[in-house]
């Protein structure tokens, strides 16, 4: 991909390998968002969430940026709200 803008959003599910295809092809004058909640990670037990790997492998930078949100970030509704803080540790 050249001179794009590309968001992957939901990606707490795919595997590391998935996430390196993924960015890997991403060429120059490129903006990626990759857009998701590792808290809800679907994936087997055994199996690490590309997402949070990739989490741990970027570090915010001139070229990357990491933002991180929590729940009074929420601008759901507010019973998304009262969920969120139902389900956050």
């Amino acid at each position: 991909f050249e001179n794009a803008f590309v968001i992957l959003d939901e990606p707490q599910n795919v595997t590391i390998n998935q996430m390196k295809l993924f960015l890997t092809p991403m060429g120059e004058n490129v903006t990626v968002i990759v857009n998701g909640d590792i808290t809800q990670c679907d994936l087997p037990a055994n199996v690490n969430s590309g997402l949070a790997d990739a989490l741990s492998r970027f570090q915010a930078n001139d070229r990357v940026g990491v933002i991180k949100f929590n729940e009074e970030d929420c601008v759901r509704s507010s019973l998304c709200q009262h969920v969120l803080a139902a389900y956050s540790d």
